[in-house]
């Protein structure tokens, strides 16, 4: 807003903070570039705020945008470049920056840091779809949420479903155990142990084994 720059449904901005001119660079779908030597392209993007070709401020921006509902579908690829340190206002590196990348609704933000004398640096790209197939994934979704609001209509499969859950009617559960009968048959009447029952074996008596 500071710099007038034009705002859209597919934009891309550029930010740091020191008096260092930073180029943004966009390769568009259609294989053309957007730079400050080519800011305006045939496919409708636009550099429309170059910033720091003379050190002019400390918080500079750069932005490309295409009109609301012209850019074209396709890969957007996001590049920075470090053109020139201004040695005069003594702006030290490695000079830090951000990337806004805004579509498809969505606005997404990337960061990074150039060093003078560094290579172009590839940021970030995405793929913009075609308004038919945002359009078909908008309809998807939509079919999907109401599935999951609605619940299963009259028309589907009414089979009964095993559950999991077990009919106690039809389980035949086992009496409980006698515990008295139990403890007579383990002991005689007399409280002597039942002569079924072995003895446990004379550790102290060597085995004649």
């Amino acid at each position: 807003d500071r710099e007038g720059a034009k705002s859209s449904d597919v934009q891309i901005s550029l930010m740091w903070n020191n008096y260092n001119d930073l180029d943004l660079h966009v390769l568009s779908p259609s294989g053309e570039r957007i730079h400050n030597g080519n800011r305006t392209s045939s496919c409708g993007g636009q550099l429309d705020v170059d910033a720091n070709e003379k050190a002019e401020t400390r918080k500079p921006v750069e932005n490309i945008f295409w009109p609301d509902g012209k850019a074209p579908p396709g890969k957007y690829q996001v590049f920075v470049h470090y053109y020139k340190k201004h040695k005069k206002r003594r702006s030290k590196d490695p000079t830090a920056f951000q990337i806004i990348a805004k579509f498809a609704g969505e606005s997404y933000e990337y960061s990074g840091e150039l060093t003078f004398g560094d290579p172009l640096m590839k940021v970030c790209e995405f793929i913009l779809e075609t308004e038919d197939e945002r359009n078909q994934k908008m309809a998807t979704m939509r079919e999907q949420l109401d599935s999951m609001k609605n619940g299963p209509t009259e028309d589907d499969d009414t089979d009964e479903v095993d559950s999991g859950e077990v009919d106690s009617d039809e389980v035949e559960i086992p009496a409980a155990p006698d515990l008295e009968n139990m403890e007579q048959e383990e002991h005689d009447g007399d409280g002597e142990e039942n002569d079924d029952i072995p003895s446990a074996p004379d550790l102290d008596e060597p085995s004649t084994e």
